[in-house]
């Protein structure tokens, strides 16, 4: 469900000083209904190498996800793939995530438990709750008043 802090929670997350002080790489990338992997590929590996910006710019995909695998391989990574919709599209990046012995992480949020399932069955799924209107009106009258 769309407004319950999935993007918000991992945004904290991604922004909290502990973070990028333990991650060597950062990159954020909005995924979203209408992804298309030649543009998220390159955002991220820019993300983690901006001073190889223009030489990753003119890489075609296979050369992107062997250099992204390097990358995680090497220096330890957060990666976030925000609003990811469908296993169409995780299938389409996983190429870039699967080394093994990679010391990075990878942190997803979507719409649909079975994709969060898809990409890692065993990995750990925080599902966020609706508030009540009780417990909503606190948290309002709490930040307003």
């Amino acid at each position: 469900m769309g407004g319950l802090g999935k993007t918000t929670l991992a945004q904290k997350i991604y922004h909290h000083s502990t973070i990028k002080t333990h991650f060597a790489g950062l990159a954020w990338v909005s995924i979203s209904r209408k992804w298309q992997s030649k543009l998220v590929l390159p955002r991220i590996l820019v993300s983690l190498v901006p001073e190889k910006k223009n030489e990753i710019l003119m890489m075609d995909d296979d050369m992107l996800v062997e250099n992204l695998l390097q990358i995680q391989q090497r220096k330890k990574c957060l990666i976030v793939l925000d609003d990811i919709w469908s296993t169409n599209a995780w299938d389409s990046l996983k190429d870039a995530f699967t080394a093994e012995k990679s010391v990075s992480k990878l942190l997803l949020t979507s719409h649909k438990i079975d994709v969060a399932k898809h990409v890692n069955p065993k990995g750990f799924i925080h599902r966020p709750v609706l508030l009540s209107a009780d417990q909503s009106w606190e948290f309002l009258r709490l930040k307003a008043l």
